[in-house]
């Protein structure tokens, strides 16, 4: 080791330039996972830190059924706990203009928040928010409304006055302008009102701040056995905001894995690289072969050189993912309102590290052999390394091993460990397939017509022939060109799903809370208004899943994204007949007048996912009654179309008598969706419509920052890939030299091989892009039916642009590689190879 140290350093005096390719693959791919990393870990911090104050309290507990009972706040204020109520509902703000908004309104109870304070605008008007019916509003709502502080203002028809604006507030995280804008009121004002009706879309939230010293595991124990009977969702500063949690979680996981791509885009730039820096030096390893190296002796040297510039590789993509938190997350303060602490994280930067230094080994490892098999002999013929690896054993079950290391630290880094190695074994698919592709393309082209064109018949010879750069040059261009077709083929699917397709088919509005006793009259304002059709309506109540077969949804565990049911209350119906549209996938719907023990209709998917037949049982609270409802069929929900989708369908006895309310949908005529609002709401002041139009553009919004953020991610995958190309050019320089000096010996014009040379770089980068658009599509594909479960469209404007950028920029990089190499003389080169 003393020895092959000495060698590699004295070694290194003679210049690094053909490494600095390895150290830039290594440094884009570790920073894109080590800046993600941090980003994260900022985040959730940030969200740490401020977990009682978004909470309100160390315990919250929220549900739909109803008002909570007296006796748990006596309960809670016995035992030292300081307890606040609020309780969330939508409607429509008319303004004195008439102009009308829908809001998310907060009923606050007097001593809320219990933790932090609420600022307003003017200062000061929140603690007397009580005396006389004030509302505090959104700042760009109370905007677009046009109001100033003492204007009479409407909400759901209950009568209030505008004090001012709201400009922070502890519960700020995670709001979504999405249902509706903020606004504050005091809880006495609404008391009573429709609002606030028990089967309508209201949540009733109790927060309560512990005694100092108190236990909160104890304290939810001790709540069970009080109130053995109830469905409360209770939640800890651990759950403050899930939500935004989960979606921080799953936007994180997303990114690392496009990070992880275009490290492992990276790699084939490391092993092109390494193959270039090698081959450059080939007289150099035989020399030392000659002078009694080893082949481990030659291995053990190279490899210490490449550590000691992967690894400074690897420190600058640290040092830039470390300091992208500073960078990023003031403009994201912008964009999503979740609290930040910047600092230096030690996990993401240790974990890009093992990601940087294992990729490096990985993609290594066959240049190295390669180099380790030229013999002391080629010093005395053309110096070059082996066409071939040599096989051995021990060689094939480090990189395998190597790989295995690789793949289980991807598992162990992100939420869904499937994910990560479905998606490893994904891109070790790829790679063998874009290899496949190159095998049998240089098998098809000897069938090709002869060219007339003596330079375009050498090209394509040359693809197809010994030492063929097809496979190295498909690889190189094909990988990165991968990851990008499939972020933006994903990019664009949500994008269109949101903005194309949903509102030809969507209705225009969603009226909720509409009472029974007003749903003649609904209809007919509906009908009046003239501008209304394909009206659907379907009685709503609120329930919570407490068992699925007997199991106790505490004790129930369904992955990924299917647990939503379970987290709170759900919407349930009761139909005797399926409504427009239902589609079954399993079992048959009950008689009309169906009379015996319950049964429900369910979704398909969540069936499938959570192991449910045909005859398993579901156990559901409404209203504070429990039902074991049996499974009659299964039916296949398209959440997306927006029309009235219900999780569960109950069979019209014992729902019936339940109080309810009824939700409709409504389809406007362009341009009259205003008159058909005002319509509704001046005539039933507590019916709230939710602008389907409004909701899906702030939606497209957000999917376009999302987008945005992910097609970032994807260029670095982009820009890694552009770097491998570099190196697989730089790999080929040599033979490209030695190329042109012989045909210009045989008498070929630069114009000649430069024409043979770019045909080939064409057809290569055609060849490249067509596979990368049909690998991406396939992949875009099972993202968007397996994990975001909406329908794949083939857009072949992508496809198209892929391929062509594809050719224009393997052309332009050939280009410059082939000038260079067209400018060496030949006679030197000549004289050198004779050895005078």
């Amino acid at each position: 080791m003393r020895l092959a140290w000495r060698l590699a350093l004295r070694d290194l005096r003679g210049g690094t330039r053909g490494l600095i390719i390895v150290l830039l693959c290594l440094g884009v791919g570790v920073a894109s996972i080590a800046g993600i990393g941090s980003l994260r870990a900022s985040l959730g911090q940030g969200l740490a830190e401020h977990s009682r104050a978004i909470l309100g309290g160390d315990l919250a507990l929220s549900t739909s059924l109803g008002p909570f009972p007296p006796a748990l706040r006596d309960w809670f204020m016995a035992r030292g706990a300081r307890v606040s109520e609020t309780v969330e509902t939508r409607s429509i703000l008319v303004a004195p203009s008439g102009r009308r908004l829908l809001a998310a309104a907060k009923a606050v109870s007097p001593n809320w928040p219990l933790l932090g304070t609420v600022t307003s605008a003017p200062a000061g008007q929140f603690p007397t928010l009580g005396q006389g019916r004030g509302l505090l509003l959104d700042p760009t709502a109370a905007q677009t409304l046009k109001l100033v502080p003492g204007d009479a203002i409407t909400l759901g028809g209950t009568k209030l006055v505008y004090r001012g604006t709201i400009i922070d507030s502890p519960d700020s995280i995670g709001d979504s302008r999405l249902f509706g804008v903020k606004a504050f009121v005091a809880l006495p004002a609404l008391a009573g009102t429709p609002l606030i009706m028990p089967g309508g879309l209201v949540t009733f939230n109790l927060q309560a701040a512990l005694a100092p010293g108190a236990s909160v595991p104890a304290t939810i124990a001790a709540l069970k056995v009080k109130f053995p009977q109830a469905v409360w969702r209770v939640r800890t500063t651990g759950e403050a905001a899930p939500d935004l949690s989960r979606f921080v979680d799953q936007a994180a996981l997303f990114m690392t894995l496009l990070g992880l791509a275009a490290l492992l885009v990276g790699g084939i730039g490391v092993a092109n690289g390494v193959e270039a820096w090698l081959a450059g030096r080939a007289r150099s390893i035989a020399t030392l072969r000659c002078l009694g190296a080893s082949a481990r002796m030659v291995t053990t040297v190279h490899a210490l050189q490449l550590a000691i510039l992967g690894i400074p590789g690897i420190g600058i993509g640290l040092a830039i993912g470390a300091v992208l938190p500073v960078l990023v997350l003031p403009i994201l303060r912008g964009k999503l309102p979740v609290p930040d602490h910047i600092g230096l994280y030690a996990q993401p930067l240790v974990l890009a590290a093992g990601f940087g230094l294992l990729v490096g080994v990985v993609f290594a490892m066959r240049p190295l052999r390669r180099a380790a098999a030229i013999s002391g002999a080629a010093l005395f013929r053309a110096a070059a390394l082996p066409g071939r690896v040599p096989w051995s054993l021990g060689a094939a079950f480090a990189e395998l091993l190597c790989i295995a290391a690789l793949i289980a630290l991807a598992a162990a880094s992100v939420p869904r460990p499937s994910l990560a190695i479905g998606f490893c074994l994904g891109s070790i698919g790829t790679l063998l397939l874009l290899r496949g592709i190159a095998w049998l393309v240089q098998r098809a082209l000897p069938w090709l017509p002869a060219s007339g064109n003596v330079a375009i018949s050498l090209a394509l010879r040359r693809l197809h022939g010994p030492g063929s750069p097809l496979p190295l040059m498909l690889m190189s261009a094909g990988a990165g060109l991968t990851v990008l077709v499939a972020v933006a083929e994903i990019r664009a699917n949500l994008l269109a799903e949101f903005t194309s397709q949903l509102p030809s088919a969507a209705p225009s509005f969603y009226f909720i809370d509409i009472q029974p006793p007003d749903l003649p009259k609904f209809e007919a304002v509906v009908k009046s208004s003239g501008a209304a059709h394909d009206l659907h309506e379907l009685p709503s109540l609120r329930a919570r899943i407490v068992a699925v077969n007997g199991v106790p949804t505490a004790d129930f565990h369904a992955e990924g994204q299917n647990g939503w049911p379970l987290r709170g209350d759900t919407g349930l119906t009761y139909a005797a007949t399926p409504p427009p549209g239902t589609k079954l996938t399993a079992g048959t719907w009950w008689p009309a007048d169906y009379r015996g023990p319950p049964e429900v209709s369910f979704d398909a998917r969540i069936a499938k996912a959570w192991g449910l037949k045909l005859g398993d049982s579901l156990s559901v609270s409404v209203l504070g009654r429990r039902f074991d409802l049996r499974i009659a069929n299964l039916r296949d929900i398209r959440w997306q179309s927006l029309q009235l989708n219900f999780l569960l369908i109950g069979t019209p006895d014992p729902f019936a008598g339940a109080p309810h309310t009824v939700i409709a949908t409504v389809k406007a005529d362009p341009g009259h969706e205003g008159t058909v609002l005002a319509a509704v709401t001046d005539a039933l002041p507590g019916v709230t419509g939710i602008d389907v139009g409004q909701v899906l553009a702030a939606l497209s919004r957000l999917l376009g920052q999302i987008g945005t953020a992910v097609s970032l991610v994807g260029l670095v995958a982009l820009l890694a890939g552009g770097l491998v190309l570099v190196s697989a050019i730089a790999a080929e320089r040599e033979r490209r030299i030695a190329e042109a000096v012989v045909l210009k010996t045989l008498g070929a014009t630069r114009a000649q091989i430069r024409l043979a040379w770019l045909t080939e770089f064409a057809v290569a980068g055609g060849i490249a892009g067509l596979a990368a658009a049909i690998l991406g599509d396939v992949a875009a594909a099972l993202a968007i039916r397996q994990v975001f479960h909406t329908d794949w469209q083939f857009l072949p404007g992508i496809m198209l642009l892929t391929v062509a950028l594809s050719i224009l920029g393997m052309i332009a990089l050939g280009f410059v590689s082939t000038e260079r190499a067209l400018r060496q003389p030949a006679a030197p080169r000549l004289r050198l190879e004779n050895g005078t």
